[in-house]
């Protein structure tokens, strides 16, 4: 068993990302994305074949998960907690705050980018940031001024 966890995505930052013509980062940083049915469904679009669907086969989870965040949220939340050691990325308050009372590793896009650029997938963390704000990415300044810290481009 490989002792690097899956990762699971969910629908908004593939989408984010396919906006910006960036959907290529998950790729680089991750390798190997897995998504459910419905997160595919939601895409909406022809997934390149390095992003794996996957059947969430606990339907009542689900369910039960849609009491509190969307359908593509509450799918990639159910399928993570079947297989265990995965990480999902996510971006909604909402979505984030059940993987935290589930246990299940999350980041969302800016840690994507910031991962990005420490393995010399991207070379710039705040021009990805700034493409994603164009595209009607939300992001409070705060995040933004620790994210271009974290990435080494504060005051650049």
């Amino acid at each position: 068993m490989s002792s690097v966890p899956e990762t699971l995505c969910n629908t908004s930052p593939l989408i984010a990302l396919d906006n910006i013509g960036l959907l290529s980062l998950l790729e680089g940083v991750y390798g190997h994305i897995l998504v459910a049915e419905e997160v595919r469904d939601e895409f909406g679009s022809a997934l390149p074949d390095w992003i794996e669907v996957a059947r969430v086969q606990d339907r009542n989870l689900i369910r039960a998960l849609r009491l509190s965040i969307d359908l593509g949220e509450s799918a990639t939340l159910a399928l993570a907690m079947e297989r265990g050691d995965a990480r999902v990325i996510l971006d909604d308050l909402k979505g984030r705050k059940v993987a935290q009372r589930l246990g299940v590793p999350y980041t969302g896009l800016v840690g994507v980018a910031i991962k990005g650029k420490r393995t010399g997938v991207i070379e710039s963390v705040g021009s990805v940031l700034e493409r994603l704000k164009q595209a009607g990415f939300r992001l409070s300044t705060a995040m933004e001024h620790e994210a271009l810290r974290l990435a080494g481009e504060a005051g650049a």
